[in-house]
């Protein structure tokens, strides 16, 4: 990757509510998913492998490793971790799960990567 700005990815998603309450996905009933969930997990690796950049190289999410919570409200959820890329490199995620009424999905999903933090495993 040849890109030195942060990276920035985003996707909306539009999970199935209902199912992740009854899974125990979410973390509280305010309808976004926690950190370290599985829904949580997922649905930030989707929004780094939305990217376009990524995709235009060829570089997929094989996972997130180290989650946790940085900080809750009632309308959005940050977190931090480490990703593994397909290229072989692995560095610290930024991911954001967040309530937005003018979308029509229960929350959206914004990914940071700065790509001068990450090196090869």
């Amino acid at each position: 990757m040849r890109n030195k700005g942060l990276m920035v990815l985003g996707v909306v998603l539009v999970a199935a509510t209902a199912f992740g309450y009854a899974n125990g996905l979410f973390d509280s009933q305010d309808g976004l998913p926690g950190c370290e969930t599985k829904l949580g997990l997922a649905n930030a690796k989707a929004a780094t492998n939305n990217s376009p950049v990524l995709r235009q190289n060829g570089i997929t999410a094989l996972g997130i490793s180290d989650a946790k919570t940085i900080t809750t409200t009632e309308s959005r959820i940050e977190c931090e971790g480490r990703v593994t890329l397909s290229s072989g490199m692995q560095g610290p995620i930024r991911y954001t799960f967040m309530k937005d009424q003018s979308m029509n999905a229960p929350f959206l999903v914004r990914a940071e990567i700065e790509p001068s933090q990450l090196a090869g495993f």
